[in-house]
């Protein structure tokens, strides 16, 4: 009742201040009424600016209070999150809030670029997947957490999905890159690179990539690849521990 109370208020306060404003003006009665719709447009914008101001306000104390954004109580596990996945429960939690970090850290990258005006159409188009990818993580969460229109038993499908799609657009990176670092002198060893991947449905292991004569590049590189295997393996076998057994 007080979200819907408090900006009727506000909106009331800015007419009425615009009225008393212009009442000693004497202005005829149509003038005023013409008067009146601007102020009520004012008084909308008023309330919107303190719907916005007061929950970022309380957002921020809030995070203050509990030590970060995702410290939140709905961000922590519940009975719901535990009865659909027992053990497994920290690990979901785990990887929404690492995925939800993510998606803050790149959209971070290109606020500067973006409040300049300087972004280029694949800047600006990657930007808003990754907010459209924030949206719908957030929304999932939502479900999992708090969403008691929703069955338990749906909820493993909710994660697998997303686990699943998060594992083959890793999987796509790491393919990019490979091709990206090979030697850059013949046109072969990007076939060759190719046809591996094809060939190796599931990710290929880190010390299989680099013993292949295509992708044997800097130690950097290789760690960089190494830890991308890692955290596949780590989201295939979260998946397959809460996919019900058939």
């Amino acid at each position: 009742v007080y979200r819907l109370v408090m900006p009727l208020v506000v909106v009331t306060a800015v007419v009425a201040l615009v009225m008393l404003a212009i009442a000693p003006l004497a202005l005829p009665e149509l003038v005023l009424s013409l008067a009146f719709i601007p102020a009520v447009i004012t008084g909308l914008y008023v309330a919107t600016l303190y719907v916005r101001g007061k929950d970022y306000l309380y957002h921020t104390l809030r995070c203050r209070y509990y030590g970060g954004e995702f410290n939140l109580p709905q961000f922590q596990l519940n009975t719901r999150l535990t009865q659909a996945f027992k053990e497994q429960a920290p690990q979901v939690r785990a990887f929404y809030i690492a995925e939800l970090k993510k998606c803050d850290a790149l959209l971070a990258s290109f606020e500067a670029g973006f409040k300049a005006g300087i972004l280029d159409d694949d800047a600006l188009e990657r930007r808003k997947d990754i907010g459209k990818r924030r949206l719908q993580l957030s929304l999932e969460w939502y479900d999992l957490h708090s969403n008691a229109e929703l069955g338990i038993d749906s909820l493993p499908t909710i994660v697998t999905k997303r686990l699943d799609e998060t594992i083959q657009a890793s999987f796509a990176e790491l393919q990019t890159a490979m091709q990206q670092n090979m030697p850059k002198n013949t046109a072969c060893y990007r076939e060759k690179t190719i046809r591996f991947f094809d060939d190796n449905h599931a990710h290929p292991a880190p010390d299989q990539l680099l013993r292949y004569p295509t992708t044997r590049c800097s130690l950097q590189f290789f760690a960089k690849v190494k830890s991308k295997h890692q955290r596949m393996s780590a989201l295939d076998n979260l998946a397959t521990s809460i996919t019900p057994a058939t």
